[in-house]
């Protein structure tokens, strides 16, 4: 519920929303990356360039240029985390290419790209510690390859303590987390999520990226490839021959 005064509004927003300006934002939170996003700051010089007929966010890799959402409320939910992402070459073996996380201690979340880009997740428990609820990576079969659009997602179900990753609207990869975890992500306190921001150790993502959306619901591979993957304009420039891409 928002209520205005005179020169300002002052929200007070459910427990699965959060404040945006006048009015209270909840799932799916969808952030175009195009110039035109509330809930959204860019930090150094992080900013929106044209590629393939439309603008979107480029990180460069150096510096502090990377940008922020609010922390949204997913640690005690069913996830999907959906991404158009275009990393720039060269990349190294050991390279950490952040897509959106919250990565400092206490750490608790993060979807990532290493190892020439083999997309990862991993999320931590919400207990002492540092124990991971679980960890996730593909295999380098299954990378995206520079310089080239790729669609990748992650989904985590609680009821089937699943997590899945997806590259172009196929699953590539899958874990079932421990009977005894405990499922809650770990509350880190913090006020704001990263994109493009390994914020423990200042690493910076170079790549441009796309539609970054968050909803609270484990999406089945069906969703993810006909609403994510193939209805979005991007998908005419994915390279049909590269190792992560092959449909």
């Amino acid at each position: 519920m928002c209520q205005n005064t005179v020169g300002s509004s002052i929200c007070t927003c459910s427990s699965d929303q959060v404040p945006d300006g006048d009015k209270c934002a909840g799932f799916p939170f969808h952030w175009a990356l195009d110039g035109t996003d509330s809930l959204l700051t860019l930090r150094g010089s992080a900013g929106f360039v044209e590629q393939n007929n439309r603008l979107v966010l480029y990180l460069d890799g150096t510096g502090a240029n990377f940008a922020e959402t609010p922390a949204i409320p997913l640690r005690q939910t069913d996830l999907t985390i959906s991404v158009w992402i275009k990393l720039v070459s060269p990349l190294t073996q050991d390279s950490v290419q952040t897509i959106y996380g919250d990565w400092s201690f206490p750490w608790q979340f993060r979807f990532f790209m290493m190892d020439s880009g083999c997309p990862n997740f991993q999320a931590r428990r919400d207990v002492d510690g540092i124990d991971d609820v679980f960890a996730l990576r593909v295999t380098e079969h299954h990378r995206v390859s520079p310089d080239v659009w790729s669609h990748v997602a992650v989904t985590w179900s609680r009821v089937h303590r699943l997590v899945r990753i997806f590259i172009n609207g196929q699953m590539k990869a899958f874990h079932v987390a421990d009977s005894n975890s405990l499922l809650d992500f770990k509350n880190s306190g913090h006020n704001v999520y990263d994109i493009g921001l390994k914020r423990d150790n200042s690493v910076i993502t170079h790549a441009y990226l796309s539609d970054l959306i968050v909803f609270n619901r484990d999406l089945s591979e069906i969703e993810i490839r006909n609403d994510l993957f193939q209805s979005n304009p991007l998908h005419g420039y994915i390279s049909s021959v590269s190792p992560g891409n092959n449909l």
